[in-house]
């Protein structure tokens, strides 16, 4: 206040007790004459609102009062949160999350609050205050209030609580929330396995993805489906933490057990943590068994296909190889085990092995072994999707037809591969000494030189040297054809030879041939021919004919062969041998003496080549001559295509004797006698 008169003034302020309490300090006051005195005026509010009071003071001289108008806004305790808008974020559904909002008391007063929840819902309580609703904040004081969220409720969360100030203002504050449930999908849904064999892992990969941005907890659970024993599933892993944005990729083992189409029902569930339901992912399959090809001489063969592997025509002791190559059409990794089932072998020892043959027959007495160059518990590899090659090679002593089975044992098949071998073994087993003649070019065969002779010349003898190189015994029935310029003989196409008992050699005819025009008996036979080679050498063919009397004894079987030339005469025949009949016993060494006598040839007025040929015509006994149903057959006598054969060669001359005179002396015109006597033959 300010005196503007000449005097001091005494002031004197009145106190004021109401809805607002007023109080003015100093309470008295002189103020000088031409001064300003400042006064405090203190206002308590009681009530909140406008508030205008005159306020009354004494000024002493003045019998009246002087009023101050005073007008002032009372306004109860302020406070601050922090923060105003609380955000729970993304959490999962049934979670209870609690949060924490600052209350500040920004008065120098008490503040009296409550907080309280706007259009409360009690049927579905998401909100809590585990501290209660009440509180009292001290000037300046700040409080620290729990929130806590129950997430019992999917979707999206929108709250307003608000707090009321005692005597101040109501503050709101607002909740908000996604709650969601933990989610995934699989990528793909359906997973096609396509072509599986049986016990051969397959591996695909899927892919689990979060759906939300909560981590996600998943575990496999066992397929559903009926028949759970068409495959195995492995998955790895089994269950872990997806989170969102990241891949997470799985493993699917798939492994066949059954063949077939995979039931569509195979689902494989994946059960993710707190989620509503399961996701499932579906497997498709078509289940398939090991299965081969196999290639033999540019020709393929399915596994179920039937084949020969025919080794064909194969020379007695020479070895024969063929290969049949295996292809595995699936990816299982398998393997092959062979073997031979009847005719085997057996491994050289050092000292009698060749550089180009270390096996020989196991059964000697069979003369024939079909080998394998692995043994029979070693396994070939057949890897997946590649071939292998198994060779087979066949080795004799002994000729015939034989048959056997190659047996293979392929890994993930559950049958056995019987494949037939069939082999024809020509040749004989007698190894003859003899060399052909290079420079005779009418035959081939080998030939034993007698070299010239005179016609009444004592019988000479030599030996050819021979070697039965098989087990088997082995009988010779030996032959022997004249051959001669005469042309009736070359007329002659065939000779028939009698079979009486199974015995054709006691029962020779010499006259037993057919001739060219005899066609009638020919177009009433039936034959079966048999081809057979020697060399340079004609082919000739072989048949024979069976009769049957109308007594069940005997049997007459006849031989048609090519005719070789006239049968060499039982008596008085030029070339002769000791014994028409051998049996010689295995790898024995045996001589043969061939006896030429010249003082048989009926004609002895000229010089003449005496030849022929010998025939070792070749058997076996009846219990090793075989049938088909024992794997091997021999043919025996005339059927055998190959038999022993070489020629003899002979020049017959005549005696002569040329005499020379060497005398100068003579007279010719005196004729002399000169009288030799020579004896014919010496």
């Amino acid at each position: 206040l300010t005196n503007t008169s000449i005097s001091p003034l005494m002031v004197n302020w009145a106190n004021m007790i109401g809805e607002q309490i007023i109080n003015v300090e100093p309470v008295v006051a002189e103020i000088p004459a031409d001064a300003t005195c400042q006064f405090t005026i203190i206002l308590t509010g009681t009530k909140v609102g406008q508030a205008k009071v005159e306020l009354p003071f004494k000024l002493d001289g003045i019998d009246d009062y002087g009023y101050l108008h005073v007008e002032a806004d009372i306004v109860g305790p302020d406070i601050e949160i922090d923060p105003s808008t609380l955000d729970f974020g993304l959490i999962e559904y049934g979670e209870i999350i609690e949060k924490i909002i600052k209350i500040k008391n920004l008065s120098p007063i008490i503040a009296k609050c409550q907080i309280q929840e706007v259009n409360k819902d009690q049927s579905k309580s998401l909100i809590s205050l585990p501290n209660g609703t009440d509180f009292i904040l001290k000037p300046i004081e700040v409080y620290e209030m729990p929130i806590r969220l129950l997430a019992n409720e999917e979707g999206a969360l929108l709250e307003h609580l608000e707090v009321i100030i005692e005597d101040g203002k109501t503050i709101p504050v607002e909740i908000t929330a996604i709650i969601q449930r933990p989610s995934a999908y699989i990528s793909p849904v359906e997973l096609d396995i396509g072509e599986s064999f049986l016990n051969v892992p397959i591996v695909r990969q899927i892919e689990l993805q979060a759906i939300n941005g909560l981590p996600t907890h998943f575990q496999w659970g066992e397929p559903t489906c009926i028949d759970k024993n068409q495959c195995l599933i492995e998955i790895n892993p089994r269950q872990g933490i997806l989170y969102h944005g990241k891949q997470y990729f799985i493993d699917i083992i798939f492994i066949a057990q059954q063949c077939g189409i995979l039931n569509d029902d195979w689902h494989i569930p994946c059960y993710i943590q707190n989620a509503a339901q399961p996701i499932f992912l579906k497997l498709n399959a078509v289940m398939k068994e090991m299965n081969v090809e196999y290639r033999y001489e540019q020709n393929i063969f399915q596994y179920d296909e039937q084949f020969t592997l025919d080794f064909g025509r194969v020379s007695l002791g020479q070895k024969s190889c063929l290969e049949l190559a295996i292809t595995n059409l699936t990816d299982i990794e398998s393997g092959i085990k062979a073997k031979i089932e009847k005719f085997k072998t057996r491994p050289l020892s050092v000292a009698n092995g060749r550089k180009t043959q270390n096996f020989e027959p196991i059964d000697s007495d069979i003369g024939v072994g079909f080998h394998l160059d692995k043994s029979e518990s070693t396994v070939y590899p057949l890897p997946p999707r590649g071939t292998t090659t198994i060779p087979l090679s066949v080795i004799s002593s002994m000729w015939g037809n034989y048959t056997d089975l190659l047996q293979l044992q392929i890994d993930g098949m559950d049958s056995i591969k019987e494949i037939p071998i069939r082999v024809h073994i020509t040749g004989n087993p007698i190894k003859t000494y003899l060399s052909t003649n290079k420079n005779d070019k009418s035959s081939s065969l080998p030939i034993v030189q007698f070299g010239s002779m005179l016609h009444n010349s004592l019988p000479i003898i030599k030996q050819v040297h021979m070697q039965n190189i098989s087990h088997i015994p082995t009988r010779i029935d030996w032959v022997i054809y004249d051959i001669t310029e005469d042309t009736t003989e070359n007329s002659k196409l065939i000779e028939l030879i009698p079979v009486i008992d199974n015995n054709p050699f006691d029962s020779f005819i010499s006259d037993t041939t057919i001739t060219e025009n005899n066609d009638e008996l020919m177009s009433q036979t039936t034959t079966s021919t048999k081809i057979a080679s020697r060399g340079n050498s004609a082919m000739l063919a072989h048949s024979s004919v069976s009769i049957i009397d109308d007594k069940p004894t005997p049997l007459i079987k006849l031989y048609v062969k090519p005719y070789q030339g006239k049968r060499s005469s039982k008596t008085n025949a030029i070339y002769s041998i000791s014994s028409t009949t051998k049996i010689v016993k295995p790898r024995e060494h045996f001589y043969l003496d061939i006896t030429m006598t010249p003082r048989n040839c009926p004609r002895k007025d000229y010089p003449m080549k005496c030849t022929a040929r010998i025939i070792g015509i070749l058997s076996v006994s009846e219990e090793r001559q075989g049938s088909p149903s024992q794997g091997f057959h021999r043919p025996i006598y005339y059927e055998h295509e190959e038999q022993i054969e070489f020629e003899m060669h002979a020049s017959l001359e005549m005696p002569s004797l040329r005499v020379e005179l060497n005398d100068d002396d003579c007279n010719v015109n005196e004729v002399e006698a000169l009288s030799f006597a020579i004896p014919v033959g010496k």
